[in-house]
């Protein structure tokens, strides 16, 4: 296997438009797929080596590198990796490499994950997006939850929904291929088997179930996706806010996306981009399951969004027409600041080990939870808007690193978050009325499935089969119009169609 370095895009900023982001060769990744027994090749590996890595002065070294490898199609004829400066987090020895003996580690990749709007998120947006808006979301949710043992149309978005293709294949038998014997079962054996089906299917829908007390509300019309850039073959192509969504099934439309990080504390963090359609033939088409940004402009996007970076960070990007209602608005809203250190010897070598422990020590995730917890008070008696949440943003970073006059500023925001405020604030805000919505749905939904679903049920799920079958274009079109742009099991719902 070959390990290089290549060239940092930092058009003429002090910032790395690339940080985090290498090349892998397409035959390279198809190694690692089999290896890791998966069905298809992902297109981003989120990954940590050890090992020698060839300079651009040709000369050789021992690194411990981290970050994400987007898979280059073209390369079909060479085990290769290509790393950047920003990924060589630290020299090491001969020894270590032989130790670990040049191993790729991958702790992730890409797959299809829809995505969910989190209470964090929907705090960032309280202020601009109006609250019947998201109200409507969420109860459409719950809706459908509510409805989804007895209401085919439910139980198929939910499958449509999640990213195993068993959950789908469960409901196509079900609804689609036998849906007139499931109606009408010709004998107790065949009964039999479309109640085991029907019930797995019940089964599947427990995790769609909210899983925290925090609002959590899954939107088909978006996905949670590794963020990435392939300079070399798009650095003409995106401009500055453009960029090219591949989902599961391939390029989404041109159009306008809402792009958003986690952590994130300052509604500028969330970023409208515009999706632009690439030439039919450009091998960035034949990537699944991103986000590739532009490297043009003054700043990265990432870096708009909380300060991110590439090096593994996921990114939900939204094209639901309710929230792009808000589009302009939301662009409107400048992103906030976040320091970035003039450029550094990164290109002639990592940092020195000392320093990556100095910084795992200090460190402190614990901080997270107080800062959230700040946050929300902040926004409730302030506004998402105001100059103490924008504050408690700015102090953000050097909080998880402990810093002691950064911890002091912290304690003082806190305290005027305890501080009686506006008499409006002391009114529950959308974001507390909505997690209050969800749990006492909570409590009706563990009440009203006590008991596994049973005979009962499964009749009143056949009756309404038989009626939407009834319907005019029959059950499979129906279906799939209510599905056809959102759904992560796309293909196999067009299948389903053909049986």
């Amino acid at each position: 296997v070959q390990v290089s370095k290549i060239a940092t895009y930092r058009n003429g900023t002090t910032f790395d438009f690339t940080d985090g982001v290498g090349l892998i060769s397409c035959k390279l990744a198809r190694v690692v797929q089999n290896q890791l027994g998966l069905r298809e090749c992902p297109s981003v590996f989120q990954i940590r080596y050890c090992g020698t890595v060839t300079r651009l002065d040709e000369s050789k070294k021992e690194f411990i590198c981290k970050g994400v490898l987007l898979v280059d199609p073209d390369q079909e004829d060479v085990h290769a990796i290509q790393m950047r400066a920003s990924m060589l987090k630290t020299e090491t020895s001969v020894t270590a490499c032989e130790v670990l003996g040049g191993k790729l580690g991958v702790i992730g990749h890409s797959q299809p994950s829809p995505g969910r709007l989190g209470q964090q998120l929907l705090c960032l947006l309280s202020g601009t997006v109006e609250d019947v808006t998201l109200d409507a979301l969420q109860e459409q949710h719950l809706s459908l939850l509510r409805n989804s043992w007895h209401d085919p149309v439910a139980m198929a978005w939910f499958a449509a929904l999640d990213p195993k293709p068993a959950a789908w294949r469960h409901v196509r038998r079900l609804l689609l291929h036998e849906h007139a014997q499931a109606s009408r079962p010709s004998s107790l054996s065949a009964a039999a088997r479309e109640l085991t089906a029907y019930k797995a299917c019940v089964a599947s829908l427990e995790r769609h179930y909210p899983q925290t007390k925090k609002v959590q509300i899954p939107l088909a019309a978006s996905r949670t996706l590794f963020g990435t850039v392939w300079p070399e073959q798009l650095h003409h192509t995106l401009g500055e806010q453009q960029c090219v969504v591949l989902l599961e099934h391939g390029p989404l439309r041109p159009g306008e996306v809402i792009v958003s990080r986690s952590p994130s504390y300052h509604p500028g963090d969330v970023r409208v981009l515009e999706v632009l359609e690439l030439p039919t033939e450009h091998p960035a088409l034949r990537l699944r399951n991103c986000i590739l940004f532009s490297t043009q402009g003054a700043r990265p996007e990432a870096d708009k969004m909380g300060g991110g970076d590439l090096d593994g960070d996921n990114y939900l990007v939204i094209w639901h027409p309710e929230l792009l209602k808000y589009a302009g608005a939301l662009a409107s809203i400048q992103p906030a600041s976040y320091e970035v250190s003039s450029p550094t010897d990164r290109d002639e070598g990592p940092k020195k080990a000392a320093d990556w422990i100095y910084y795992a020590a200090m460190t402190d995730n614990a901080m997270l939870g107080e800062v959230e917890s700040a946050f929300y008070k902040l926004a409730k008696q302030f506004g998402v808007q105001s100059p103490e949440v924008a504050r408690l943003n700015t102090l953000f970073a050097s909080l998880v690193d402990r810093n002691p006059t950064s911890v002091e500023r912290f304690g003082e925001l806190k305290r005027r978050a305890a501080a009686p405020g506006r008499a409006d604030a002391q009114s529950p805000c959308v974001w507390e009325l909505m997690a209050l919505k969800q749990e006492i749905f909570g409590v009706e939904y563990v009440r009203t499935r006590q008991n596994p679903p049973g005979p009962d049920d499964f009749s009143k799920f056949q009756h309404a089969l038989e009626r939407l079958a009834d319907e005019p274009g029959g059950l499979a079109t129906l279906l799939s119009e209510s599905m056809k742009a959102t759904s992560c099991n796309r293909r196999g719902l067009q299948r389903s169609r053909v049986s």
